[in-house]
């Protein structure tokens, strides 16, 4: 068993917390509402591309999603 890939390690313990936290707040900004997060995730966005904002989490690239849920608390974008 490859030590790097149990959920005890360090770096998937990163990234569920990373996860977590852009979940979390992603969830703040859309007042709450989870149903709203995974619509969003799951939709194209013209910022990405046109690409969803899971497609980035999903390989692996989460910073994506957190630099963009960043600009939207900060009023950067719409």
């Amino acid at each position: 068993m490859n030590p790097t890939k149990t959920p005890e390690s360090p770096p998937i313990q990163d990234e569920t917390a990373r996860y977590e936290q852009v979940i979390d707040q992603l969830r703040r900004l859309m007042g709450g509402s989870m149903e709203y997060v995974n619509i969003w995730l799951n939709s194209p966005h013209p910022d990405l591309g046109g690409l969803t904002p899971q497609f980035f989490i999903d390989t692996g690239k989460i910073e994506v999603v957190e630099s963009l849920a960043w600009a939207m608390e900060h009023c950067l974008i719409g």
